[in-house]
């Protein structure tokens, strides 16, 4: 399993970097080898070892060492830059160009990233070139203050990405790549009602900005305001018809809706241009399994992979439709992917998940558990979750949650949801497919609708003289309540058929406080 990453000295390691930045790499190493050991093994630590040992010339022991960095840290796009200019360095221009892309991929605001691809690139692919310029021309265009914070974002270094964010919109408060970056920092936070209000300003400050409009019909959709993000990606690709970003972009807003035809008739437009385009392929694939069409979205999915197997997303794809099953050259295949140092992020928990169930079904469940183990813990150390705040947060709403608040009269009088709570595994799913095959009940799935209105009384609690959530459950007034289960009752209709009564799942325990809405 992926062990947690060591704690870092940065007092220790700034010495080590200041003497890389003087051009001292062997007093660097020797001083970086002087230190504790928990500050060799942080993430820093290892980082700038690699970087000691290339600059040395010492390419299989820097290799050895990044290698083991990605191992544990694969979203980590700074370790995967170092590899590609160990591979550059080391004569290896196709291994170069893989690592550089993959560093893109996990930190998109890795300038000398771009710059390296699009030298290795060359004159061989004008378009993939062009794009880049275009990526860097952007990224040379953003203040000092701003590029800093979205490398920051893409790090994972949240607070510190925030914080220099907001003294710089402060200075600039309608600059609209910094609204779009603090939107960005907002949905990590999982605050998606302050993104999608920063989104919507910038729209309305600058109509014309399309990657602002982008951007907002995102959070739309992350919010489940299916058709209003529909209407906007739609007003977005009537503007450029042939634009495949925005024939894509709106297609995915139409299978949110259920339009899988309409889909389908995109992504086809796209593929028909862009022939190997592995992302619009799983998505192709996507539409079909959903609309019942699986040998259909296998083929999709395969085509995916037959023009870029490092596309996980499309593995684990043909893994979730359950009936799928590897055959012997797949497995291959997979399993060479699974030692490639190249594959990073997201990619490697999908692999992880796809040999599971590979080895599952040739019931070889020593190996299957190996890597469903592995996965999920290269995804807990992505996620960095600690227990003991999920533990404080019940505490706390077992105190706030007492009777008399559930006991108020209040809130909208609509009496249409059904709230169905209980842990995961405890058969709720089951319990609203019962209710939903009634004819007056329309099933809903989970909804992220209860988790937004508690995360905006969240965010109330946080200002001065409010008690903090859920203690402040108690003191919202009886408009407020109204208000709050108006927005729930409007925002969720659009995942009706027109039944009396609604159901939704929740296994998160958060749902019990919010009983007093509706």
């Amino acid at each position: 399993m992926t062990a947690s990453p060591a704690k870092e000295d940065p007092d220790a390691l700034g010495a080590v970097q200041r003497l890389l930045q003087q051009g001292e790499v062997a007093k660097a190493l020797e001083t970086l080898n002087g230190l504790a050991d928990t500050a060799q093994s942080s993430v820093m630590g290892q980082y700038m070892r690699g970087v000691c040992l290339r600059l040395m010339g010492e390419f299989a022991n820097a290799e050895s060492a990044l290698r083991q960095l990605v191992e544990g840290n694969p979203s980590y796009g700074r370790a995967f830059q170092e590899l590609g200019h160990l591979y550059r360095d080391a004569n290896m221009p196709t291994e170069a160009l893989n690592a550089y892309a993959t560093a893109c991929h996990l930190n998109p605001g890795l300038k000398a990233s771009w710059a390296a691809q699009r030298d290795l690139i060359g004159k061989g692919s004008p378009d993939r070139a062009a794009q880049i310029n275009q990526r860097l021309q952007w990224l040379g265009s953003l203040p000092p203050a701003l590029l800093a914070s979205w490398d920051l974002l893409h790090e994972g270094k949240l607070h510190k990405a925030e914080q220099l964010c907001r003294q710089f919109m402060q200075q600039n408060p309608q600059h609209i790549d910094g609204m779009r970056v603090l939107a960005e920092i907002a949905t990590r936070h999982g605050v998606l009602e302050d993104a999608e209000f920063l989104l919507e300003s910038a729209v309305e400050f600058e109509p014309e900005h399309r990657q602002a409009r982008i951007d907002y019909v995102q959070i739309l959709s992350k919010r489940q305001r299916f058709q209003r993000a529909v209407e906007e990606a739609k007003a977005l690709l009537d503007q450029a018809p042939d634009n495949p970003q925005l024939q894509s972009l709106y297609a995915i807003q139409c299978m949110q809706l259920g339009d899988y035809e309409s889909a389908l008739t995109l992504f086809d437009k796209i593929l028909d241009r862009v022939p190997n385009d592995p992302v619009t392929n799983v998505s192709k694939g996507h539409a079909l399994k959903t609309g019942g069409r699986s040998e259909d979205a296998i083929t999709a999915y395969r085509a995916a992979l037959k023009s870029q197997p490092f596309y996980c997303d499309a593995w684990y794809s043909l893994a979730n439709l359950k009936v799928y099953q590897f055959d012997d050259d797949e497995l291959s295949s997979m399993q060479a992917l699974d030692d490639n140092p190249h594959l990073g992020g997201q990619d490697r928990v999908y692999l992880q998940f796809a040999l599971g169930k590979a080895f599952e079904d040739r019931k070889d469940y020593e190996q299957s558990f190996h890597h469903y183990a592995k996965g999920n813990a290269i995804k807990k150390n992505q996620l960095q979750y600690k227990a003991e705040g999920t533990t404080q947060e019940c505490d706390d709403q077992i105190t706030a949650c007492t009777r008399q608040v559930f006991e108020r009269e209040t809130g909208h009088t609509a009496p249409d949801p059904i709230f169905i709570l209980g842990l995961p595994r405890a058969g709720s799913t089951l319990l609203e497919q019962i209710l939903s095959s009634h004819s007056m009940v329309d099933g809903t799935l989970e909804l992220p609708n209860v988790l937004s209105i508690s995360g905006k009384l969240r965010r109330l609690g946080q200002r001065e003289g409010n008690h903090k959530y859920p203690f402040n459950l108690a003191d919202l007034s009886a408009e407020q309540l109204a208000t709050l289960g108006e927005e729930y009752i409007r925002d969720t209709q659009v995942h009706r058929m027109g039944a009396h009564r609604s159901s939704s799942t929740r296994c998160q325990i958060t749902s019990a406080t919010l009983g007093s809405l509706s």
